[in-house]
């Protein structure tokens, strides 16, 4: 009855509380490595009941762990197969570059499309460290059997700004008009699981696949410059997305935050834009 469900509700709040807590996951990974191989996989089980901090706790230890740290996220991420490369994009997509090279490391030993597509497009949006990059032409040759071109990279980023701008491309799962992501938090170092509306899902996705294709369209050496078509797609994406975080009654409100994602705009690329 109701007695009975709303007990069973706190008991699993108490209980995802404790798998939850690092100390419980510190307990998990040390027994991982010790003991008989019962013992072990009855560590592992425990481990897995911490689900998403579970993969957060990983992900920080293997970006900036200690060499054991890191050897043990790399292998014990695995447990939790996509969930596990789904926190590794959100890191590869919004970490600062010097946390890149193990994520990168641990991506290019997994046998995935999507990370093919993602190591090509974040290389090409610039990296400035010698050792990240040569990280992630490692990762990339496994991949791709070489390190795919710069156009190779804006293809795939306008495939996917399409896909998500025209809805052809689905979310794994939705239920009841929401879907599940990914995405780097910033305050925790870490990536954070969280469901939104799969409108705001589409709209978030398609601005960022079409500026990530204008931004590596650009190359600041040879002075080439993204399409009109490239810029306009991601003027209008963002623009759409950043009007209805504001509201559109609003719209004047995020004409800042605009201007910070799509800066140096010519009156001609706005025009461009409008009637595209």
């Amino acid at each position: 009855g109701e007695a009975g469900a709303q007990a069973v509700e706190r008991v699993s709040e108490v209980a995802r509380r404790h798998w939850e807590d690092e100390a419980t996951l510190r307990d998990a990974l040390a027994r991982m490595n010790r003991g008989t191989e019962n013992e072990r996989a009855a560590a592992a089980l425990d481990l897995r009941k911490g689900g998403n901090a579970a993969i957060a706790l990983l992900t920080k230890d293997l970006i900036d762990g200690d060499d054991e740290r890191r050897r043990a996220a790399k292998s014990f991420l695995t447990f939790f197969k996509g969930e596990a490369v789904d926190a590794l994009l959100a890191a590869l997509r919004g970490a600062d570059e010097a946390a890149l090279a193990s994520v990168v490391d641990a991506l290019g030993e997994i046998a995935d499309r999507r990370v093919a597509v993602e190591l090509a497009v974040r290389y090409w949006r610039g990296i400035d460290d010698a050792d990240v990059a040569a990280a992630f032409e490692t990762a990339l040759t496994a991949h791709w059997n070489n390190v795919p071109t710069r156009a190779d990279a804006t293809r795939l980023a306008d495939e996917l700004a399409e896909g998500y701008w025209k809805r052809t491309r689905l979310f794994p799962i939705v239920v009841d008009g929401e879907t599940t992501v990914w995405r780097w938090d910033e305050a925790t170092a870490a990536p954070i699981r969280e469901t939104k509306p799969v409108d705001v899902a589409y709209r978030d996705a398609a601005a960022f696949w079409a500026k990530a294709a204008c931004e590596t369209a650009t190359d600041a050496e040879n002075g080439v410059a993204p399409s009109t078509l490239a810029t306009s797609k991601a003027v209008v994406a963002t623009a759409e997305r950043v009007l209805y975080e504001v509201g559109l009654d609003a719209g004047r409100d995020g004409l800042a935050t605009f201007e910070a994602e799509m800066p140096n705009l010519t009156v001609e690329q706005l025009v461009a834009a409008l009637d595209y």
